[in-house]
């Protein structure tokens, strides 16, 4: 089992040297075809994921060049070390028909790739995975459709009891929340954090002491609900200065764009499904678009709306971008876990009320954090996993800076190294300014660049020693 060094302020796994690999799909659309959401003639399906070349937010689109139905694409992979875990989706975008917004249903799905192998993955959209039985792991009691006032929506609630639990009755427990609860301790629909798992193995050796876990299931709202401020979108891109940061990625957003690029003109094209075409110079980088092979952009369908100034030539000038605002319900979240949740379980459970802790990934790290620096005499301990650093042009680097005094809490503060540039930048300076604004101690606070990306199958890696890092024996 692996230790982690709370002394050390970052754990950095170096990559060797990548070896190529390759990755086929080919997606079988015939039933969607069939079914009418999907025209092969005008609409197009592709595969998004963690690892490799593959991301969430866009597709590497397949094609169909015989016309039989299934869709293929054929994407380059760089393997580091032995092995390398891709997750995936396949994702179709129409005319807005789509079942779940284009996406498949269920737990994302998985391959794993060796060095200079090839595997291919032939399948139709959306083939049901194979049924599998919950992996609970320990005594876990589920509390299901649990209201609000707070809230919009109800949500489950599970609740993981240590080993000995019904034992001496006068004994109380630390308790850790966490967010997006349906993946704390079950993987029959992706893959899990493995809490129950750690916490059973650790607790039994003697390495921690006994805690109550408690798994908060995210809802439809978990955008909303997950951040603390209600982000506006509004850009205006010119030619002359620097663009925000966030306009790199706006133009995926935005629908379909097909890109031409003749460099002896000097010039790209871009022409958007609905007709709308300009030109931008060769060398140009700040208009967010970001040509991968195939040349053809397809964005999940967010509302973006791009509009384009040209000149007496038609090149493109200036570009407004703007998307209706989102999120912004996180203190309400916030309220429901301190004013509602948290009492509910301090007198159902024999807890340590002055002793809870809060935890989550991405932006379950982000309102972790946050929340945590707004209830500080709440929860004594954070564990901010892969945070959402980027929401809202960094508000979180805000929210630290205005601290008149580090609180006297202790935070776990994590990024992968297979994670993006921009989330990693984003986890590197917060840690930087967490240490500026006095959590100096390595015993309160500490900075772990941790092996794998955005997905719980890395996180569960690091379990242990966040367990270890909150509620740690000593020897």
């Amino acid at each position: 089992m692996r230790s982690l060094i709370l002394t050390a302020l970052c754990l950095l796994v170096l990559p060797a040297s990548a070896q190529p690999a390759t990755l086929t799909f080919a997606i079988d659309m015939t039933e969607a075809s069939q079914a009418g959401w999907f025209d092969p003639a005008t609409e197009q399906v592709g595969v998004r994921g963690e690892g490799g070349p593959l991301a969430w937010d866009r597709s590497a689109m397949a094609d169909d060049p015989d016309g039989d139905g299934i869709f293929t694409v054929t994407l380059p992979v760089e393997v580091i070390a032995d092995s390398l875990v891709v997750a995936y989706k396949f994702h179709a975008s129409g005319d807005g028909n789509e079942p779940n917004g284009g996406w498949e249903s269920g737990r994302n799905r998985t391959v794993t790739l060796r060095p200079g192998g090839a595997v291919t993955i032939t399948r139709r959209f959306d083939e049901p995975l194979p049924y599998l039985a919950p992996t609970f792991t320990g005594t876990i009691e589920a509390i299901e459709d649990v209201p609000s006032q707070h809230l919009d929506h109800t949500r489950d609630v599970f609740v993981y009891l240590p080993p000995g639990y019904g034992g001496d009755l006068d004994q109380r427990y630390p308790v850790l929340y966490l967010h997006d609860g349906q993946l704390v301790f079950d993987g029959s629909e992706r893959d899990e954090w493995g809490f129950d798992e750690a916490a059973e193995a650790l607790i039994d050796a003697g390495e921690i002491e006994p805690v109550i876990i408690v798994g908060v299931a995210n809802t439809s709202a978990r955008m909303e609900e997950y951040t603390p401020t209600r982000q506006i979108w509004d850009y205006r891109l010119t030619r002359t200065g620097e663009p925000p940061a966030e306009a790199a990625g706006l133009a995926r957003f935005t629908g379909r764009y097909q890109i031409d690029t003749d460099p002896e003109a000097g010039l790209v094209v871009a022409e958007h499904e609905d007709g709308l075409r300009g030109q931008l110079p060769y060398d140009t980088t700040w208009t967010g678009f970001e040509p991968v092979d195939p040349l053809v952009f397809d964005v999940p369908s967010v509302g973006i709306t791009m509009q384009f100034e040209t000149d007496s030539t038609g090149r493109i000038i200036g570009i407004q971008a703007t998307r209706p605002p989102s999120g912004g319900r996180g203190l309400d979240y916030g309220r429901f876990l301190v004013e509602e949740l948290k009492p509910a379980i301090d007198a159902q459970y024999r807890t340590d009320p002055s002793r809870a802790s809060l935890g989550g990934a991405s932006l379950g790290g982000l309102i972790t954090l946050s929340l945590g620096l707004a209830y500080p005499e709440v929860f004594g301990g954070l564990l901010v996993v892969a945070p959402s650093v980027w929401w809202d042009r960094e508000v979180l680097l805000e929210q630290v800076q205005a601290l008149d005094a580090p609180t006297d809490q202790r935070i776990w503060l994590s990024m992968g190294v297979e994670e993006s540039e921009g989330m990693r930048q984003g986890a590197r300076k917060l840690g930087v300014l967490l240490r500026t604004e006095g959590w100096e101690d390595d015993s309160d606070f500490v900075y772990v660049e941790n092996a794998g990306g955005h997905n719980e199958a890395s996180w569960s890696q690091i379990v242990p020693d966040m367990l270890r890092f909150l509620y740690g024996v000593q020897p």
